[in-house]
């Protein structure tokens, strides 16, 4: 009769282990996902940042070259107001390229 008692116990112990086991290897995989995971993020952070300093543009030298090359066309050239025939002229040719497009 002992033996039919130490049976069913150590059944017992033996499921119990397994159920233990199963926890830790699922513990485990949450762990090492988790902590994949967050270096993956980690990773791609730290990327992003680096390319934004790579590829950073310097705003002020564009915005001085722009300046300049404006500065460079207009330099030797005035200011003339328009003639009421030249503005009627230039009227008559948008409307006329206008209707030619259109049909």
């Amino acid at each position: 009769m002992a033996e039919c008692k130490d049976k069913p116990v150590e059944s017992v112990d033996k499921s119990l282990s397994n159920k233990l086991e199963k926890n830790m290897t699922r513990r485990s995989f949450i762990k090492s996902t988790v902590v994949a995971g967050l270096a993956v993020a980690g990773g791609a952070a730290v990327a992003k940042k680096t390319m934004q300093a790579v590829l950073k543009e310097d705003t002020k030298k564009l915005y001085r070259a722009d300046e300049l090359g404006v500065e460079r066309t207009w330099k030797d050239r005035k200011f003339e107001l328009m003639s009421k025939n030249e503005k009627a002229e230039m009227v008559s040719a948008l409307i006329d390229s206008y209707e030619s497009v259109k049909k």
